[in-house]
């Protein structure tokens, strides 16, 4: 992961699940930017080792865009609803 700029935000750790069902454990990684997390997980160097976790745990991958530092949650309320306040009943 170190060439493409990753490193483990959560390996494992202990979780409680709060709302909805989760089976299983969590593993996250970051990396600068989506294109540098695609390039790692099609390198050579991981597609050597990804056979240790495919043929010993069912997974879901999925590699998820970030947001960017000084992010507010309103700012995507403002790009969903335009107008202000979504709908009632929504």
């Amino acid at each position: 992961m170190t060439p493409f700029g990753g490193r483990f935000l959560v390996h494992g750790g202990r979780l409680v699940p709060v709302e909805g069902a989760w089976g299983g454990d969590l593993v996250m990684l970051e990396f600068p930017d989506l294109a540098r997390a695609e390039e790692w997980y099609r390198s050579p160097g991981y597609q050597a080792i990804l056979p240790l976790r495919t043929g010993h745990a069912a997974s879901t991958v999925v590699l998820v865009e970030g947001v960017s530092d000084g992010y507010h949650a309103s700012d995507k309320l403002a790009q969903l609803f335009p107008d202000g306040a979504p709908p009632s009943g929504r």
